[in-house]
């Protein structure tokens, strides 16, 4: 009689095991490969016939072993939602400002912004190396994809306030009347780059949420945008040199 208490007893804190928030239908899966018997993942209805049908008490071990794994997993998951929860939500701050005659949008917060991305992407790559992650491919997707998303944040973020700085200081050349006169297709590029960061932040200032606008397509276009001004400023550097050169004065 006391062994077979002590295996009903065994067999009842197993089920228990299998009872915790975590245990998924791969998880009894896997048991249904260990134990080579098929197990109902309803464990409200399953009867007590059914679980000393089952013997899992030849596989305690690994019964429990599982049952750990899926309870690391699941608090692995919370994680993982509970940062990609707070991206989804992040408003990018974008100050709208008069500027001699001119609306123009500026990226600001950045530090906050660093300062989230930092502690969020340390966390990411702790769990990167989480053994719970190891042979769940659901949970890996998951942190592989608010990876690259933190990732086109970071570059994006990087990426739109050199283009900002660069943007402000060739503005106010550029509305200089003897510039625009000598320097006339660097002026219509610089109007045209004007143009299309104009357009990228004002969607900021009035989208906000920072998912949406950080992504590769917005850097790309920053990018592009970097690339024409730092050849205006190219041509427009040569053109103060010569001026310097023909005017030591000047």
């Amino acid at each position: 009689m006391s062994n077979i208490a002590d295996n009903l007893r065994k067999n009842s804190e197993l089920v228990d095991c299998l009872k915790v928030e975590g245990v998924k239908e791969v998880h009894f899966k896997e048991i249904s490969e260990e134990t080579g018997k098929k197990i109902n993942t309803d464990m409200k209805t399953m009867l007590f016939s059914d679980v000393l049908s089952l013997e899992l008490g030849e596989h305690e071990e690994f019964i429990r072993e599982i049952a750990e794994k899926a309870k690391q997993q699941e608090n692995l998951e919370k994680d993982i939602l509970k940062i990609e929860s707070s991206w989804k939500e992040y408003q990018m701050t974008i100050i709208k400002k008069e500027r001699d005659n001119k609306t123009v949008f500026l990226l600001s917060g950045t530090d906050d912004i660093r300062g989230k991305l930092e502690e969020d992407q340390y966390s990411v790559s702790t769990m990167a190396t989480d053994r719970g992650l190891l042979d769940n491919p659901e949970l890996r997707v998951k942190l592989k994809k608010i990876e690259e998303a933190l990732n086109d944040v970071s570059e994006t973020i990087e990426q739109w306030s050199l283009v900002q700085t660069k943007y402000l200081n060739l503005e106010i050349i550029f509305k200089n009347d003897e510039i625009r006169t000598q320097l006339k297709n660097e002026t219509k590029e610089f109007l045209k780059l004007d143009k299309e960061y104009t357009k990228i932040a004002e969607n900021a200032y009035t989208n906000k949420m920072i998912l949406g606008i950080c992504n590769k397509n917005t850097f790309n276009s920053l990018e592009n945008i970097q690339r024409g001004l730092e050849a205006c400023q190219r041509n427009l550097s040569k053109y103060l040199d010569d001026k310097k050169t023909k005017c030591p004065r000047f």
